[in-house]
């Protein structure tokens, strides 16, 4: 996926939070790891969908993505 297809997914996820709970629970690239989890590519990969955050936003830290994403996983 693209930047613009990955961050399209996240804003949707963050959007769906702030309507439901108030508040977005995670960053966007947490956000995208695991919309794209629910995605039949990557079938609850969570390496795969990890990967393709990273690869698509090379300025994340990977350290501080998983950090984050253990709260959720």
């Amino acid at each position: 996926m693209t930047r613009n297809e990955l961050q399209a997914m996240a804003d949707n996820a963050r959007n769906f939070h702030v309507k439901t709970r108030g508040t977005a629970l995670m960053s966007n690239p947490a956000y995208m790891v695991l919309e794209l989890m629910e995605t039949e590519e990557h079938a609850n990969n969570y390496c795969s969908a990890l990967r393709e955050v990273l690869a698509a936003f090379p300025e994340v830290d990977r350290d501080e993505l998983e950090t984050e994403l253990d709260r959720f996983i």
